[in-house]
């Protein structure tokens, strides 16, 4: 459990051995050095140095308690909801929990409802732009995630198409959500642009197709309020699109975020961003994460560790950028 302060914070972590206790630098250190490492990935340039900076504030106190373990849970708050922990403990798995009382709640809940019948449904390569031949352009127009269809079809392949509902181009759009019953899929992967708002969060949301098949405009924006309304029962929610684990920081809220808002409308567990990512290298590292999933059958906190670790022994992948910026949250069994 990491707790931020104005003059200093608390860690703690909890094992089969016990508890230890570390104290933490004042908040806006904290927020200082996560920038840091933040921007040094962002611009891809090298993060061993803000790597190490704040491993030694965050998690070298408890490094013979961490070194062994198998799994890594991080409960944080403020800036500290914006590390990515799998560049710190690249070897084991990383998941971010609200709080183990809040976990410990959810978990009989999730135990009591029916498993939903159909195993995913894919939301993909939205269409951002008119379609129409001489057409101008709208100032709003977003690109084309070009390789999120493909991410879709890798999805696709690997669960089955008799078991998929798949949505993509005119069609992943909010008149399909509406129409689909969300709450009978296992998983839900949305491939798309995301927008997440640090300032207003009800702003924040997915943008899925904003023009149909006739080249008409269309709203294609999913927002937050309408995402914490939903009916799921997902065993998990991928949101594969820029910042998507992003949001506010809101005074005794937390961060307030598309994350929290599909944890809060059923979803057991959410794969999210940290970052922009890159269109190409999330689709492979996608392809891995259902292929343990849904493949092999894998947990999945271990199935989203072991698709990391393969993009990073990519040579085309190795910067963190690629892959450290992937994150679990909630249950990861």
């Amino acid at each position: 459990r990491l707790m931020t302060g104005r003059s200093g914070g608390h860690a703690w972590l909890v094992s089969e051995s016990g508890a230890k206790h570390a104290a933490l630098p004042a908040r806006d250190e904290l927020e200082r050095r996560t920038r840091a490492l933040f921007d040094a990935v962002s611009s891809r340039r090298g993060t061993e140095a803000e790597t190490a900076e704040l491993t030694r504030l965050l998690l070298a106190p408890f490094q013979s308690s961490i070194a062994p373990a198998e799994r890594l849970l991080v409960a944080a708050d403020g800036p500290l909801e914006s590390v990515p922990f799998a560049l710190l403990a690249p070897s084991i798995e990383v998941v971010q929990i609200p709080s183990i009382s809040a976990l410990a709640l959810m978990r009989p809940e999730l135990a009591r409802r029916p498993i939903a019948p159909r195993t995913v449904a894919i939301v993909a390569d939205p269409v951002y732009s008119s379609p129409s031949a001489g057409t101008a352009p709208d100032p709003g127009d977003l690109p084309r995630l070009r390789f999120s269809g493909i991410e879709a079809g890798y999805v696709a392949a690997i669960a089955g198409r008799e078991n998929v509902s798949l949505a993509t181009g005119h069609e992943a759009s909010r008149a399909w959500l509406s129409r689909a019953p969300l709450s009978s899929f296992r998983i839900i992967h949305f491939a798309a642009h995301a927008t997440a708002d640090s300032n207003r969060p009800e702003l924040s949301g997915i943008q899925l197709s904003r023009y149909d098949a006739a080249g008409k405009r269309i709203d294609g924006f999913l927002r937050l309020p309408e995402i914490y309304d939903l009916d799921l029962r997902a065993r998990l929610v991928v949101l594969s699109a820029c910042r998507s684990a992003a949001g506010a920081d809101m005074p005794g809220e937390g961060l307030l975020s598309l994350t929290r808002g599909f944890l809060y409308a059923g979803a057991a567990a959410v794969v999210a961003t940290l970052w922009d990512v890159d269109d190409r290298a999330t689709a492979e590292l996608m392809r891995r994460f259902h292929g343990g999933l849904m493949g092999r059958k894998l947990a999945p906190g271990r199935a989203l560790r072991e698709a990391q670790l393969a993009i990073r022994a990519d040579p085309r992948w190795k910067h963190p950028y690629f892959w450290a910026g992937v994150t679990l949250h909630g249950e990861w069994r």
